[in-house]
């Protein structure tokens, strides 16, 4: 069963520092879980620091569309990866065409298949930028999530400020299609959402961070060039 409060470090594997950090945001007990980007050059040496530290069972899959170097051949023919205006307007939609659907089923399959060969146990799935709430690709993701087993899968932001009423209504619609076929905790955001709301301790959530290392410091990068200081957090020891 899903541990009632996560903290989830994202881009574990995307460069030598954001490993570090992480590793040692799990060491001082700062996150109890991370994911894992499988196609991104430092992946091997973050799956090795969480054998080495004792969390490798702690680590899930980040799925990345739209970063990195795409692990098929297919995908490469409709430019998705490192072009994110062509993804916002091609792929940001109800309907996508069969032959960008395939590819982009053959990718993610990739992606699960490589977090399994390297180690992962955790089963848990959630993906850079949360192209996985994109309703075009939200039943691809669940259908092969579910075909290898996951357990458990991130729902979209559903607290703090800034939702408009039109974004909830579509972001009731995608959590209710992710929890009608995994686990998930109640409430999903990141540091700044939690201290905007009137969650505690005793609610059921997952906040997300992403942990790097700027001028000897630990920090959480959040949105917009917000920085929190990650050695500041203490939701896992309240």
């Amino acid at each position: 069963m899903i541990e009632k409060r996560i903290v989830n470090a994202d881009d574990f594997g995307a460069s030598r520092d954001i490993n570090t950090a992480i590793d040692y945001a799990f060491k001082q007990g700062i996150i109890n879980r991370a994911t894992l980007m499988v196609n991104m050059p430092f992946a091997q040496e973050a799956v090795e620091l969480a054998i080495k530290g004792g969390y490798i069972d702690k680590i899930g899959l980040h799925l990345c569309l739209d970063t990195g170097e795409p692990l098929t051949e297919t995908i490469k023919e409709h430019h998705l990866f490192g072009t994110k205006d062509f993804w916002k307007k091609k792929i940001n939609k109800i309907y996508i065409g069969k032959a960008v659907r395939k590819a982009i089923e053959q990718e993610i399959e990739a992606q699960i298949q490589e977090y399994i060969r390297l180690g992962g146990t955790a089963m848990h799935i959630d993906s850079h930028h949360h192209a996985h709430h994109t309703p075009s690709i939200l039943p691809s993701v669940i259908s092969l999530a579910k075909k290898y087993g996951f357990k458990s899968m991130r729902i979209s932001r559903n607290f703090g400020l800034g939702i408009s009423p039109i974004k909830r209504i579509i972001k009731k619609y995608i959590n209710h299609k992710i929890t009608n076929s995994f686990e998930a905790n109640t409430y999903f955001g990141n540091m700044q959402n939690y201290k905007e709301s009137s969650l505690n301790k005793n609610d059921s959530f997952e906040i997300m961070v992403h942990p790097f290392i700027k001028d000897g410091k630990y920090l959480d990068w959040i949105n917009f060039g917000v920085f929190y200081n990650l050695e500041e957090y203490n939701i896992l020891k309240e």
